[in-house]
């Protein structure tokens, strides 16, 4: 006799939050508060992330139409009041199928896609967003550079006087500069 181990639908999630980075699967969207709490910096924390699965036509930065409930979860929460003044990012990353040179301008479209969403449905200013493309430079699987997991947006919020953390052997994105929300 074969015994089956269930976990409901919550526990699972809960599970899912407490063993592996933050991050929102395709069929899992993360709430407006949930991502407030998530990504607003406590002291002694000098940058919050969390990754998304984003869902884009194949190949390119066109978000499908599966991604708006997420953006719009993810554009309320950046909007919000509690996160005036802070410094967010958003970068695209890739898996290593195709060339690293068309990984890298694919994920800076996406991260680019994403900004642009977010700027017309919540008014945030443009100009003052910055997104940056890494390509296949940052899996988060260095294990598997092919695994779907490394395919996301990563979304990272800090204090403005917080300096954002030195990483070693990182390829540098393909833009730069920093985003401060309803300034």
């Amino acid at each position: 006799m074969t015994k089956r181990f269930i976990l409901s639908l919550p526990t699972y999630v809960l599970i899912c939050f407490m063993t592996v980075p933050v991050s929102a699967y395709a069929t899992e969207i993360i709430g407006r508060d949930v991502l407030i709490d998530k990504l607003y910096p406590i002291t002694g924390e000098p940058v919050k992330t969390v990754n998304f699965a984003i869902p884009f036509a194949f190949g390119s930065a066109r978000l499908e139409a599966a991604a708006n409930k997420q953006l719009d979860e993810l554009g309320a929460a950046l909007a919000s009041e509690r996160m005036e003044g802070l410094v967010v990012g958003v970068f695209g990353h890739t898996d290593a199928s195709g060339p690293s040179a068309h990984n890298a301008k694919l994920s800076l479209a996406r991260a680019k896609s994403v900004v642009r969403y977010m700027v017309r449905r919540f008014k945030l200013v443009e100009n003052k967003i910055t997104f940056a493309g890494y390509g296949e430079s940052k899996p988060l699987d260095p294990a598997d550079p092919y695994a779907a997991v490394n395919r996301r947006v990563e979304v990272t919020v800090r204090l403005p006087e917080a300096k954002p953390p030195m990483e070693k052997n990182v390829s540098e994105p393909r833009s730069g500069g920093t985003f401060i929300i309803n300034k």
